[in-house]
């Protein structure tokens, strides 16, 4: 088969990429002088770089495979970045769990809350639970009003401009669930890259057509495609546009489906404007610092924190972007007031900074960056396949997944096996079994934290030495990822043992806080027994079941993410009656039995507690499977 490819992207060399392996002759028209899409390049002092910063994830791995076979992989190379967010002026690290809770805007139990939830949506993988939230009202709702405000507010805003509000939480899970310990670049840059593989697919036939405007398509009798191009006239038999909505409605105006035509036209898109400032020295140690504040420019990438120093011959590139509408004011400026705005800026948060360390600037534009993904967007995804003979790629194609080149370059690879009706390999939710984060690390995760809370019940009561009671978050770490593991073989026999393991940590962890907590009460007013025992018992349980069901909805019973009215009153009830059981039964055998032998009060309060805390686990299992959290088709 002969196949016109119009893009010469990501997204139209990964179809290329697919067809010419098997065996069908392709010609890529590219009016740039060169391919790439947005992933093109420049150099400074010699060396190459992005014209817009691109970075690679450990699960890009469509793009790995095409460099084994270039027998290219030692040209991606992996290493850890600092991130940063600045906010109120102030530069905070943000790269790990410890950095977020030394996060002072926030709370401490803000701080608590938003590691649980970002924990949470890494490890998610039904994406489709979101698919009907925006994400300003999902993020508003879990993460709470001031920690919405002060970290996923401003970064919203600085994406999608006045459109945050529509976005779809999908698309914030995306960011969330791809975010990577590592970063990894090209070491010749993605315009290498590029010309590696372009070499390699014109060295199985490919034609390349650059600087090359493709001028109409028209569909012939027989059933061909005729391209006239500043080249001339050439008939294929199938033809694939890579390309945004706008240039796909206006190249295929004529011949594509015209309710498709109609759907392309709704896509929104954001423009970028990019600017590009080589310093003689480096500005701090972060790679990447989103800017939380009012900016002219909302990220700050500095290269040589990621690539090594000496990559640019003691010059450090660095970043300063912006997304802005391509009517914006802004997106129009001419680059000496552009260079002139962002400076100032600059010197606002590094003082540091002057002209005289500024050896060169460029700016490079592009109107189509970023896609405002709206709620629902699935229903509107648009087809391959837009007529006969006709096919589309776009960003607007990689969907879940946000803009990237290896999901662009993967949609390219999918459209060309719907094409020749070839099935991919069994793929869980876009990334291949081996990369898919599972339920023994969180087991892991939420042992380490119950053993840290059950230190204090340990040391308080003397019932082990001090350096048994350091051990337990290891311990409980390693006795959960076990646990978990092993349940997960025995699931073909026993169906219900992985939820039942979940469940079990989930209580040992709220067990473990109640009482941790509780203990931390006993040491400073010195009570042990009595109505305050019992007040103390009532708040520690109300403490603690928060975290209970919040992990037993969204991880042990995976109930999606409404909170539907039904479910919120059967809640209250549950736990209610919980926190009667709770009380009631911790009350009884301290108050009301009161130590035996020569057990001291500090450990039968906790022996109290415990017996109540079982009792109440076993109801909660029992209420919440079978009432709480049952299937709702929600």
């Amino acid at each position: 088969m002969k196949v016109a490819i119009i893009g010469g992207g990501f997204a139209g060399l990964g179809a290329t990429y697919e067809l010419v392996r098997s065996g069908h002759t392709v010609t890529i028209y590219e009016k740039a002088p060169q391919l790439g899409g947005l992933a093109v390049g420049t150099t400074i002092s010699g060396e190459p770089i992005e014209s817009f910063y691109h970075h690679l994830f450990p699960t890009y791995l469509d793009l790995f495979d095409v460099l084994n076979e270039l027998g290219a992989a030692d040209s991606v190379h992996f290493r850890k970045a600092k991130v940063a967010t600045v906010s109120g002026g102030v530069t905070y690290p943000f790269t790990g769990a410890l950095d977020l809770l030394r996060f002072t805007p926030l709370t401490f139990w803000e701080r608590i809350r938003a590691g649980v939830i970002i924990f949470y949506l890494q490890h998610k993988k039904k994406w489709k639970d979101f698919e009907n939230k925006t994400a300003a009202e999902w993020l508003r709702k879990y993460f709470g009003k001031h920690t919405y405000e002060t970290l996923w507010h401003p970064l919203l805003v600085s994406k999608f401009g006045d459109q945050y509000e529509e976005v779809s939480m999908v698309w914030f899970w995306s960011r969330v669930y791809e975010r990577p310990t590592k970063f990894g670049y090209f070491v010749d840059g993605c315009q290498g890259f590029t010309d590696r593989l372009v070499e390699h697919l014109k060295d199985l036939g490919t034609q390349i057509l650059t600087k090359t405007e493709v001028q109409k398509i028209q569909r012939l009798d027989s059933g061909k495609m005729r391209i006239e191009s500043s080249r001339g006239t050439h008939v294929y038999d199938a033809v694939i546009i890579a390309a945004p909505p706008a240039a796909f409605c206006s190249i295929a105006k004529d011949i594509a489906d015209q309710g498709i035509i109609e759907q392309a036209k709704t896509l929104r898109y954001i423009g970028n404007v990019c600017m590009i400032i080589s310093f003689r020295e480096k500005l701090s140690s972060y790679y990447w610092t989103n800017i939380n504040d009012d900016n002219p420019f909302v990220v700050i990438v500095e290269q040589t924190n990621l690539v090594p120093d000496d990559t640019y011959h003691g010059q450090h590139p660095v970043y300063l972007s912006r997304y802005v509408d391509i009517h914006d004011q802004l997106y129009t400026l001419p680059d000496e007031e552009l260079y002139a705005l962002f400076m100032k800026h600059l010197k606002t948060l590094y003082p540091q900074v002057s002209d005289d360390l500024v050896t060169e600037y460029r700016v490079f534009r592009a109107p189509f960056t970023q896609q405002v993904v709206p709620a629902s967007y699935e229903s509107i995804r648009p087809k391959y396949s837009v007529g006969e003979s006709l096919w589309w790629v776009s960003m607007s194609h990689t969907y879940p997944w946000d803009r990237g080149i290896n999901h662009s370059f993967r949609a390219g690879k999918e459209l060309v096996n719907e094409m020749l009706a070839k099935k991919e390999p069994a793929i869980l939710e876009g990334h291949k079994q081996d990369v898919v984060r599972d339920d023994t690390r969180i087991a892991a995760v939420l042992g380490m934290v119950a053993g840290t809370f059950g230190i204090v019940p340990v040391f308080y009561t003397g019932i082990a030495l001090p350096i048994v009671a350091s051990a337990m978050p290891l311990a409980l770490a390693v006795i959960s990822a076990v646990g978990m593991f092993c349940a997960q073989l025995v699931q073909g026999r026993f169906s219900f043992a992985p939820q039942l393991m979940r469940f079990l940590i989930v209580g040992g962890l709220s067990t473990m806080i109640e009482l941790g907590i509780l203990n931390v009460l006993f040491m400073t007013t010195g009570v042990t027994s009595g109505i305050l025992f019992s007040l103390f018992k009532a708040a520690t349980f109300c403490i603690a079941f928060s975290n209970s069901y919040f992990l037993n909805k969204l991880w042990t019973f995976e109930g999606g993410q409404q909170l539907i009215s039904r479910e919120i009153t059967l809640f209250a009830v549950v736990n209610a009656v919980a926190l009667v059981l709770n009380v009631g039964i911790a009350s009884f055998i301290v108050n009301g039995i009161g130590p035996i032998g020569s057990i001291n009060s500090a450990l039968w309060a906790n022996i109290g507690a415990a017996v109540a805390v079982i009792v109440v686990m076993l109801w909660n299992f029992l209420a919440y499977k079978f009432v709480v959290f049952r299937s709702t088709g929600v």
